[in-house]
């Protein structure tokens, strides 16, 4: 059973910090806000660097930039950090449009991920959600021709492979990189989430089914549908990020204030039973509720806390949660999640024996004679990791 990791405050700073964010949404966070700045009793650089490290200052700027009691310096920065966060959105949307319109004229059908989704479902200001890069999803089989278009516009891969098609048949996404002024980065996934255990087109059918069009520029994609992304944003924090980072549970938060009074719940239960995901909505929205001051009705975490997740998840969980692991640890873990025998025998193969141009570009190698030491330097530091 993966444990709730807790949202709640360690210090005064970060507790003040997050009834800055409560505030969006919370009338009683917004007096508390107020009454905490008349005592003055605020560490500004602290809160400052918290502010900046979780990427939160815009949010937090809208805050509490009308605020009597906050230095100008500290809303000098924050403003900054708002405004970058504004441009930053409008070069990733410029850019998106143009990626759009190759895709549709490939009828290369693309759904919106993470942050560059949410600015056109959920967030009305586009400065309000900083993104670092674009995350698309598409369809495994048109994962090869969209992969070459996107190169095709100025992209290089970020990592090489370990032999060829080993990325778009055992992973779930690739990064792309665009150098510029401002360097641009893509996500290109075909899978939701990074488990062979999760990567299957069962795993995705309701989530690119239900998903809506929006418009982009000139542009058409699509985007989530409300249950299937609180499911995916729950997943995706719980598994990848260990339920502890606040730009995704301020998301979730949002989210769910927008739309609670037509949210299907019992849609949203039912289907985390049937994709195994019901330790990922175990996991965050009890803590919504509680920490974040989420309106989630107490009749569905009664129901959520009755939902069994399956032995098979549950180890899936363990695994994800051990952020310490390394990579001989991830490694088994990942042969573990297949069933498989066929594909794990080819997963096996090549992760432990990459392509002679993967090993000379990863290890520098000068000269093709020391191969095989490298490979063995390869094992031992897998094996190392392991323990």
């Amino acid at each position: 059973m993966v444990a709730s990791t807790s949202s709640q405050p360690k210090s005064p700073t970060l507790g003040f910090l997050q009834l800055c964010l409560l505030s969006g949404w919370d009338s009683e966070a917004q007096i508390e806000v107020a009454n905490i700045l008349q005592t003055g009793g605020v560490n500004w650089q602290e809160f400052l660097y918290e502010v900046s490290t979780a990427s939160l200052g815009p949010a937090v700027f809208l805050a509490i930039k009308d605020l009597p009691g906050v230095p100008s310096d500290i809303k000098t920065a924050l403003h900054k950090q708002y405004l970058d966060s504004g441009v930053n959105a409008a070069l990733l949307t410029r850019e998106l449009t143009q990626l759009l319109h190759i895709m549709n004229q490939h009828e290369i059908d693309i759904i919106l991920l993470k942050g560059i989704g949410l600015l056109y479902q959920l967030y009305e200001n586009p400065a309000m959600r900083p993104m670092q890069d674009m995350d698309l999803l598409i369809d495994p089989k048109k994962a090869p021709i969209a992969l070459q278009l996107i190169q095709e516009m100025g992209y290089s891969l970020v990592k090489t492979d370990l032999r060829s098609g080993f990325t778009l048949q055992f992973e779930n996404e690739v990064v792309l990189q665009k150098p510029g002024p401002l360097d641009i980065f893509l996500d290109l996934h075909w899978y939701l989430f990074d488990s062979p255990y999760y990567q299957n087109s069962n795993s995705s059918v309701w989530f690119i089914q239900s998903a809506l069009p929006v418009t982009v520029g000139t542009e058409s994609a699509r985007v989530l549908d409300t249950e299937p992304l609180i499911l995916y944003l729950s997943g995706h924090l719980a598994l990848h990020h260990g339920s502890k980072d606040w730009i995704w549970m301020l998301d979730l938060a949002y989210i769910i204030n927008l739309h609670q009074g037509r949210m299907d719940w019992s849609l949203l239960l039912a289907k985390a039973q049937e994709l195994e995901l019901v330790l990922p909505l175990q996991s965050t929205l009890p803590e919504l509720k509680i920490a974040w001051r989420v309106p989630v009705p107490d009749e569905v975490l009664m129901q959520l806390e009755n939902l069994k997740p399956s032995a098979k998840e549950v180890d899936m969980a363990r695994q994800a949660m051990v952020h310490a692991r390394g990579s001989g640890k991830r490694f088994i873990d990942d042969i573990r999640a297949f069933d498989d025998p066929e594909e794990k025998t080819r997963f096996i193969f090549q992760r432990v024996f990459p392509s002679p141009d993967y090993m000379i570009r990863r290890y520098k190698i000068r000269n093709k004679v020391a191969l095989p030491a490298y490979y063995l330097y390869r094992w031992f530091l897998g094996i190392k990791s392991s323990f």
